[in-house]
């Protein structure tokens, strides 16, 4: 099921049914079946991101989960079923956030240095549109096929090579951590759900040589886990 497509049918249905309503929640509850697949696909993110990071609970937060799990919805005690299903999303989003601290840390140093140390070639690259577009476009096409050649043809583009040299040249610890930090990601990602893709072997030394093949790469690899298992 795709979020942000449910989430379009449930804006669509709350403007048909619900706008003028008193109680807007209950109105959505009783009229837009949309809202129950949500719910649904929520409670199946939860359960993978609990999979996905070991996430661990305390005895107070375990007994709220179960009770999450085994809710019977109705009219009367679905405010009560959101109530919960916040409280332990926002639970799991915290321990997420601290044990992939690492990560989001070399993500904003990697960030950071290259804009500070190729910051004309970072402009030169946002001012393509087409680029910006492509980027972007990858994320919605199901294909792989399709979707490989869209990220080839992206990151083989004259000035994105150009910036992604300049930053594995004059970045290049940086780089190479973010880099590796992001393949253990999906690894781990493609170990624990059983993915039909190769491990992804970590990178002991990176040059501009490696440009824009790595690059390309990742991507591909980023996607296609996006596809199957969703933004965990």
């Amino acid at each position: 099921m795709n979020y942000l497509k449910l989430m379009n049918e449930l804006q669509q249905c709350f403007k048909s049914k619900c706008e003028d309503k008193e109680d807007l929640k209950l109105c959505v509850y009783q009229n837009c079946q949309v809202q129950k697949k949500i719910y649904k696909l929520r409670i199946k993110i939860i359960k993978d991101r609990i999979k996905l990071y070991k996430i661990k609970f305390s005895p107070n937060v375990e007994k709220k989960y179960k009770l999450l799990i085994e809710f019977k919805l109705n009219d009367n005690n679905f405010l009560q079923f959101e109530e919960l299903l916040i409280f332990i999303e926002n639970y799991i989003n915290k321990q997420i956030n601290i044990k992939i601290k690492k990560f989001i840390k070399l993500f904003q140093d990697y960030i950071n240095c290259a804009n500070d140390k190729c910051k004309d070639l970072t402009y030169d690259v946002l001012k393509i549109e087409k680029l910006k577009k492509d980027k972007v476009s990858v994320f919605n096409i199901k294909n792989d096929k399709k979707r490989n050649e869209v990220i080839k043809n992206t990151y083989s583009n004259e000035n994105q090579v150009k910036l992604d040299k300049c930053v594995t040249n004059k970045c290049n610890k940086i780089s190479l951590d973010y880099i590796n930090e992001a393949i253990k990601q999906f690894n781990n990602k493609i170990k624990t759900f059983n993915l039909k893709i190769p491990i992804v072997p970590k990178l002991t030394k990176l040059s501009e040589d490696d440009i824009p093949e790595i690059i390309i790469k990742i991507n591909q690899v980023a996607r296609y886990i996006d596809k199957h298992i969703g933004y965990l």
